[in-house]
């Protein structure tokens, strides 16, 4: 049989962040705006004993972007400067890679209020089987 085996965590930040180079039809992004950031990340695991505990996941997401970014200037949300979901993402990717092992299949879905978003996906070959799970709504 072939199985593979993901764990899956995920958490919020509200942030504050803007795009520099908007389009002239969404000039509005090009202003710092606020979103409530939904992060929803998977690494795969070769056991079902906790070889990446599910809390130790989600603390490991949560950590490397409050080591990368500062508090904004409003207080109680955080600044993600000019950072698009796909930058996002791929930072979170990153650090997981470097703390885990580059050779795990991973995933990293970022949402703004949890409408609209990106995935990176990294060690492609479980890719698949991830994209069910995925699509279904991030509160479900």
């Amino acid at each position: 049989m072939n199985e593979n085996t993901t764990v899956i965590a995920q958490f919020t930040i509200p942030a504050v962040h803007h795009w520099p180079d908007a389009l002239d039809s969404r000039g509005y992004l090009a202003v710092e705006h606020r979103h409530l950031f939904y992060f929803k990340i998977g690494v795969e695991v070769k056991h079902d004993d906790r070889e990446v505990e599910i809390h130790d996941l989600r603390e490991l997401g949560e950590d490397v972007i409050f080591k990368k970014f500062k508090p904004s200037r409003y207080g109680g949300i955080m600044d993600f400067e000019n950072s698009s979901c796909e930058t996002l993402g791929k930072i979170i990717l990153d650090y997981l890679q470097e703390k885990l092992g580059s050779e795990r299949a991973m995933f990293c879905v970022v949402m703004e209020d949890d409408e609209c978003g990106a995935r990176v996906e990294r060690n492609t070959h479980i890719a698949r089987l991830l994209a069910d799970h995925v699509a279904v709504r991030h509160s479900a």
